[in-house]
């Protein structure tokens, strides 16, 4: 009977100390096994490397990287007083949306309108050949010039190839939103802002 006890007793110690090294051991998962969960499922990002061989950079999230931005021909929604999407280079999957328009900086001269955000980095310039509604080509005389801001980076210039819907332009107000590139970045907008007080 003495034995029996003895080699219960030796069996629970070995199974013990596995168990202990087995926990041990699942603490230290490789790096490369981080994209699978443990019922054996691939994460999303894996997935979308295994569908189209891309890589998504994701060293810098942006806030709310997980809503896709617009269709390179698209119009944005409308959201807060001005919403932005950029993609391309650092700033893929980039989305920020300002709520705060900066009274002080922001301006309206003519067809011109210059807006500033306090809770972003980002402004933008729209100039209007007339405070006309409609859908219009960028060009010479209907220019959005943008700069939008991803920690130190920033992206800034007078968009091209794109458009600009006008839904209001009037003396402290403009709702409009737009489209187009600057420096290999497509930059995606809208606003919905009053510019004065």
């Amino acid at each position: 009977m003495k034995p029996t006890v003895t080699f219960a007793s030796c069996l629970f110690a070995i199974v013990s100390v596995g168990a202990v090294v087995g926990a041990c051991s699942s603490d230290s998962t490789p790096a490369s096994d981080a994209g699978t969960t443990t019922d054996g499922q691939v994460s999303p990002t894996d997935a979308q490397t295994a569908a189209d061989g891309s890589t998504p950079d994701t060293s810098t999230p942006a806030k709310d990287a997980a809503v896709p931005p617009p269709g390179a021909t698209e119009f944005p929604a409308f959201e807060g007083a001005f919403v932005a999407y950029a993609n391309g280079g650092k700033f893929f999957g980039y989305k920020e949306v300002a709520k705060d328009v900066d009274l002080d900086a922001s301006k309206v001269t003519g067809n011109v309108y210059t807006a500033f955000f306090n809770d972003s980095g980002n402004r933008f310039v729209v100039t209007l050949p007339a405070r006309t509604a409609g859908t219009f080509d960028l060009s010479a005389t209907v220019k959005v010039e943008v700069s939008i801001a991803l920690g130190a980076d920033r992206a800034e210039g007078a968009l091209a190839n794109g458009k600009i819907e006008v839904v209001e332009a009037g003396d402290k107000k403009l709702k409009a939103r737009f489209y187009g590139d600057t420096g290999g970045v497509k930059v995606h907008g809208a606003m919905d802002a009053t510019l004065l007080p």
